[in-house]
């Protein structure tokens, strides 16, 4: 069930805050730049994927801006950075990937970026981690456990491999040299049984 607010601006009732989160919608529509008054969105939870859209940049009064939990994948839009009165984007949670700009330090009234939990990792600048601090990307640290173990293992499986190849090599040696001895010792009987 969406969640809707609308205030009065200019005698007439104006849309300012539009939840959609946990809707299973599959796509932002384009014509929500028409709500030009909007203030706050969510579409938290949803099934919403491909890039972020470029389009909120015409929402210029857009404060809080929540898309974490979905499917998006790609970079984060420069765009955002053209709404002067953003305060709150949520981001996480998404296949995003890449540097968060450093742009965004110099939004004034951008108080919070959340953006953890990216499938793909997205890194922030030293500018936006001394500024909004920094959120451990799961994904990121997952990820990394994931190839320190792979590389043990790796290390572990090829040590046990040569040890068993060097131990084939050392049996088939001795196997070798102990035919080599029973055959002397073959040749030499041969030899003192044809002694007169």
């Amino acid at each position: 069930m969406s969640n809707v607010d609308c205030t009065v601006i200019n005698s007439e009732p104006r849309m300012t805050h539009l939840d959609l989160s946990h809707t299973n919608i599959k796509e932002i529509p384009n014509n929500i730049v028409n709500l030009n008054e909007l203030r706050i969105i969510n579409f938290r939870g949803n099934d919403l994927n491909g890039e972020i859209p470029t389009f909120f940049d015409k929402l210029i009064h857009l404060e809080e801006i929540d898309l974490s939990e979905n499917k998006f994948y790609g970079q984060i839009p420069k765009s955002f950075l053209n709404i002067k009165n953003l305060t709150y984007l949520d981001i996480s949670s998404n296949r995003l990937f890449g540097i968060i700009p450093s742009e965004f330090c110099d939004m004034e009234k951008l108080k919070d970026i959340r953006y953890n939990n990216n499938m793909n990792s997205v890194y922030p600048s030293s500018c936006i981690r001394s500024k909004f601090g920094y959120s451990y990307n799961n994904y990121v640290r997952f990820t990394r456990w994931i190839v320190f173990i792979g590389i043990i293992v790796i290390i572990v499986v090829f040590g046990i491999i040569n040890l068993v190849i060097r131990q084939n090599k050392i049996k088939s040696r001795i196997k070798r040299l102990s035919q080599r001895r029973l055959l002397r010792e073959s040749r030499s009987r041969t030899q003192m049984r044809k002694m007169p």
